[in-house]
């Protein structure tokens, strides 16, 4: 999830958080690591599956360059 801007990158970012729980669903004994960067990683507090995943803080920029 390195390419997320909290609440700026809009229809990959919904489809990114959705795909997390759904994956945990459907997929028997799955291990899944997300990789994002720190902005990211802090928004992700309130996500029901933030405890079910690997988490992994990349030092990254993100931006809005619009």
């Amino acid at each position: 999830m390195l390419h997320l801007v909290p609440r700026e990158t809009g229809g990959s970012e919904i489809y990114a958080r959705r795909l997390v729980p759904a994956l945990l669903e459907h997929g028997s004994g799955l291990e899944l690591t997300v990789f994002a960067a720190r902005e990211v990683v802090f928004s992700f507090q309130d996500e029901l599956w933030v405890g079910e995943v690997g988490i992994i803080e990349i030092s990254v920029n993100v931006c809005s360059c619009l």
